[in-house]
């Protein structure tokens, strides 16, 4: 996650004044700057057309994928969301960011044509299922859709390949085709794109704090993994 300094105003010497200017504008300048970045990266992150299968087409493989998972979607507010429920249900925060960039492309207003919204396209059969009353809340939206990725690599013995298969077609669509991922080319899209992104086939099933010590961005970075 970036961190941001905005400039502070020096204190001046009292006698002279043409310094005190030039100084000041420096600062309003650098300041002035500051605010069109953060007002630029919100924009990049936040706004959208709404629709999710328009933000999967913008993060297909090739374009902006990347071998190692990001850990930050850009937006402080979101990253704190991701970081509670994935420390709560045991899940790498970097495979919940994957999915969401998939998903919503970190677009908090999405939603797809089949009634999916938000930042983890949450449908309203699966809002009922994890007894989240408002999806389009952002804790619940994506506590809802962490919680079901916990219960779908349980399922699925950490075959990430297959949890997000059944996240995108449904557990019992994997089930039925024999625990493989469904020969349907959105799912086939959606799976190889958010691995590709991940970087990873595997998720280890732990208790939430055993997996949290293995997956908690500060200390892996603190450790230089």
């Amino acid at each position: 996650m970036k961190t941001y300094i905005v400039p502070q105003r020096p204190n001046y010497a009292p006698n002279n004044s043409k310094a005190r200017i030039l100084t000041l504008l420096a600062s309003m300048i650098g300041i002035l700057a500051f605010a069109l970045t953060r007002q630029t990266q919100t924009a990049s992150t936040l706004d959208g057309d709404g629709s999710a299968t328009a933000a999967s087409r913008v993060s297909g493989v090739g374009q902006t994928d990347s071998a190692e998972a990001q850990v930050t979607s850009g937006n402080p507010a979101i990253d704190g969301v991701v970081m509670v429920s994935s420390e709560h249900y045991g899940v790498d925060p970097r495979l919940v960011l994957a999915v969401m960039r998939k998903e919503s492309r970190f677009n908090p207003r999405a939603r797809s044509r089949r009634n999916a919204v938000g930042l983890m396209q949450i449908v309203p059969a699966t809002a009922q299922r994890f007894h989240k009353s408002n999806v389009r809340n952002i804790i619940q939206n994506v506590d809802c859709g962490v919680h079901y990725l916990r219960w779908l690599l349980e399922r699925f013995s950490g075959d990430v390949r297959l949890a997000l298969a059944g996240y995108n077609a449904g557990e019992n669509t994997v089930i039925h085709c024999g625990y493989r991922v469904p020969n349907i080319a959105e799912t086939i899209d959606y799976v190889e794109t958010i691995v590709a992104h991940y970087g990873q086939a595997h998720h280890p099933i732990l208790d939430p704090d055993e997996a949290w010590q293995l997956f908690n961005p500060q200390r892996t970075e603190a450790a230089g993994l």
